[in-house]
């Protein structure tokens, strides 16, 4: 779980959430060794996670367990210039890697007047879509918006990212002549979980793990831009 953060920062996410069935499953030894696995299991996540947040403390000398983008992603997935539930363009942002995360930093510090850290900056985009929520009357828009995020999930389509299976198709005969393909995986994996694992309490676990993550999912932004210039090459 912990190496898996490393790659999707909303793996961090999932920790918490399995943390509570460990203490579900542990309860009956009592609180303080329901407590204890929970808290194990907890550390077990954060120890390939630790060397990272050492050097994002020494290199800033502020508390950042992987990266300082979750506010900006998240602000990305939830305002008024997202239209489509994937990730745009807003008005005061390239999106190169290169210039990126400085101008999310120089907006939010013209936006406030003063000089912000990168975690600040962070903390700043996470509140501005906050507010861009609260000021929503009855939700309708954000609502609609967590509606195309769901629609995305369940899509037969790969939506990619830095690759998708079409692209390896093309070099790897295993993956072009296998059936598997976004839409046929998870049904199977779900058939498969009520198959292989016995009693409700065994797929507790995989069943929350799978609910939690595509909550996540809700939350930020799809890359469906990537996925129009994919369709368009």
């Amino acid at each position: 779980m912990g190496c898996g953060a490393l790659l999707r920062g909303n793996y961090l996410l999932l920790v918490p959430a399995l943390a509570a069935v460990v203490a579900w499953e542990w309860r009956g030894g009592g609180a303080r060794r329901a407590v204890g696995g929970a808290a194990l299991f907890v550390a077990s996540a954060l120890i390939p996670i630790a060397p990272f947040t050492i050097h994002n403390y020494r290199a800033s000398g502020d508390f950042i367990l992987t990266t300082a983008q979750a506010g900006t992603a998240f602000y990305l997935g939830n305002n008024p210039e997202n239209v489509s539930g994937g990730i745009h363009n807003v008005s005061f942002n390239r999106q190169i890697p290169e210039y990126e995360a400085d101008d999310w930093k120089r907006e939010a510090e013209r936006r406030v007047g003063h000089a912000l850290t990168r975690k600040e900056v962070s903390s700043f985009w996470f509140a501005a879509a906050w507010n861009h929520i609260a000021r929503d009357p009855g939700l309708g828009w954000w609502l609609g918006l967590v509606a195309k995020k769901a629609e995305l999930v369940v899509n037969r389509y790969e939506i990619p990212d830095n690759t998708t299976i079409e692209y390896v198709a093309r070099v790897s005969p295993l993956v072009r002549w296998s059936p598997a393909r976004f839409a046929t995986v998870a049904p199977l994996g779900l058939v498969g979980l009520a198959i292989l694992l016995g009693g409700w309490r065994r797929r507790l676990p995989l069943l929350l793990a799978c609910a939690v993550y595509a909550g996540t999912l809700l939350l930020f932004p799809y890359p469906t831009a990537s996925a129009r210039r994919s369709r368009r090459s």
